[in-house]
């Protein structure tokens, strides 16, 4: 499946409960994806349990604010797999490294220098 905004396409698919992103990772693409994703869990419920970003090509804290509002409807704490210098730093900004699963080697220390 894929979105489109007038610049911008973020694609997705879903495979072993791993949600994969394609594109851009922003306001424009995210209100989109959001809609087409309510329709696709109500046709194939889905348990998500980590988000790949191996694939985004941008991201901003539209992205981080989308990993929240996953995480709030799992039973368990989403993990977060290739994570974007910039979703991790604002992860850290946040104090938020502790609510999401990130390898050992995406953590960064509270006192890295970005």
């Amino acid at each position: 499946m894929f979105f489109k905004s007038k610049k911008a396409v973020l694609k997705f698919s879903v495979s072993d409960q791993c949600l994969n992103f394609e594109g851009p990772v922003n306001a424009d693409t995210v209100s989109q994806f959001v809609k087409q994703w309510q329709i696709h869990i109500k046709k194939t419920p889905v348990e998500v349990l980590s988000v790949d970003w191996s694939a985004v090509t941008e991201s901003d804290s539209t992205g981080l604010a989308l990993m929240l509002s996953i995480q709030a409807k799992q039973a368990a704490h989403l993990s977060l797999k290739n994570v974007p210098p910039k979703l991790l730093t604002l992860l850290h900004l946040y104090d938020l490294e502790e609510v999401f699963e990130l390898p050992a080697a995406a953590q960064l220390s509270h006192g890295a220098v970005l």
